[in-house]
């Protein structure tokens, strides 16, 4: 069973991202992921192509070819790393940790490719609610700490910066898992944690932007790109014991533009 599963894309996705690649991402930013030895994960990175966008670092700006279209930068919605590559050492302790630890002794029927859709559902929805600032809709899926922070964070935003922060699963061009952790309790024994943190790659109305290539085969200006690319990091957390089933709740959650992390 493959560690990472990532979203495929139609042939229209594909025709954008490789023209994404030839003309946005910053070189000098980007790990090439095939530079990650691992064969497996190289297979699966061949398969599914996404492309990590910068976004624009300037402020509200024209939107389009529209005049009466802005553009609005998102600022990121936690002072925590953003985290925008895979790590090697971190890919291939996720795997032992999987394959050796987790099924073996503690989840034998845990699915990482169930897990990314779940979490992608997850994020998507818990997304919708912060942008509409429903923190109620958040109770039980994301802890109370989480809650507070964004609350606090999305307060000083504009009515405009705050619609950036929804996320359609349309938009999602990849997800995968960054770190797998495993936490004991060293006075429950019987206590375990699963942590997972999740990057997802995100290009807004992605969707209307694909058919625009499709019928012109021309895409507008490089601007136009970074403005719609956003990353969303989320941590996943769950307890299993014997006389636990917890769900997995959301511990860290952050979104950010790319040019935002320089």
């Amino acid at each position: 069973m493959q560690t990472f599963c990532y979203i495929k894309q139609n042939k229209a996705n594909a025709m954008l991202s490789n023209r994404l690649s030839k003309t946005i991402v910053y070189a000098s930013r980007l790990r090439h992921l095939s530079a990650i030895s691992s064969a497996s994960l190289k297979n699966c990175l061949q398969k599914s192509r996404y492309t990590v966008l910068p976004a624009s670092s300037s402020l509200p700006t024209r939107y389009y070819s529209d005049d009466n279209q802005q553009h609005y930068q998102l600022p990121p919605l936690t002072d925590g790393r953003p985290i925008i590559y895979p790590n090697f050492f971190k890919t291939i302790k996720g795997f032992i940790q999987m394959h050796f630890v987790i099924r073996p002794h503690i989840d034998q029927d845990f699915s990482m490719q169930e897990f990314i859709e779940g979490a992608k559902y997850a994020m998507c929805s818990v997304s919708k609610a912060l942008a509409s600032e429903d923190y109620e809709s958040l109770q039980g899926l994301v802890t109370n700490d989480v809650i507070n922070t964004l609350r606090n964070k999305i307060n000083t935003l504009s009515n405009e910066q705050k619609q950036l922060i929804s996320v359609a699963e349309d938009d999602v061009t990849g997800m995968f898992p960054y770190e797998v952790g495993i936490i004991f309790d060293d006075n429950k024994a019987e206590e375990k944690f699963i942590e997972i943190t999740v990057i997802s790659y995100i290009i807004k109305n992605r969707k209307n932007l694909t058919e625009e290539v499709d019928s012109t085969a021309v895409i507008s200006t490089d601007e136009e790109l970074k403005r719609r690319s956003f990353i969303t990091n989320y941590r996943f957390i769950r307890e299993y014991s014997k006389k636990s089933d917890n769900a997995w709740t959301i511990n860290y959650i952050n979104h950010f533009m790319p040019d935002n992390c320089k």
